[in-house]
């Protein structure tokens, strides 16, 4: 999988998310976006969840995926306070893949007891 993201690059017309992901309409369920998951956490390319979480709001508007994998990438690459908030927001939104509410409030409130805000 990172051999097939390091030769992408994206055109001057296409966004983040088309370039990583040009086959973005093949992610027909939740599992598709836990795969992809599994793998950047075991390639620790933590910049790919950004596109992927992009990716998951544009497709399930209506669950909290899309939040979980923002908050993840702005919690792995330093903006925690970011993340704090975007897990937050996550709460209003439908429950998916085995993503709970009670676990994006609980990364929440890790963070906030970890940095003080």
């Amino acid at each position: 999988l990172y051999k097939f993201f390091s030769k992408i690059r994206p055109t001057p017309k296409s966004t983040r998310a088309q370039t990583l992901f040009p086959y973005a309409t093949l992610f027909r369920s939740f599992n598709d976006f836990r795969a992809i998951a599994a793998a950047i956490k075991k390639s620790e390319k933590w910049e790919y969840f950004e596109p992927l979480g992009k990716l998951a709001r544009k497709q399930y508007p209506n669950t909290l995926l899309g939040n979980y994998y923002l908050g993840r990438f702005y919690e792995e690459t330093g903006e925690s306070k970011k993340a704090m908030k975007t897990y937050q927001s996550a709460y209003i939104l439908e429950e998916a893949a085995g993503i709970t509410k009670d676990h994006v409030l609980e990364l929440a409130e890790q963070i906030k007891v970890d940095f003080g805000y």
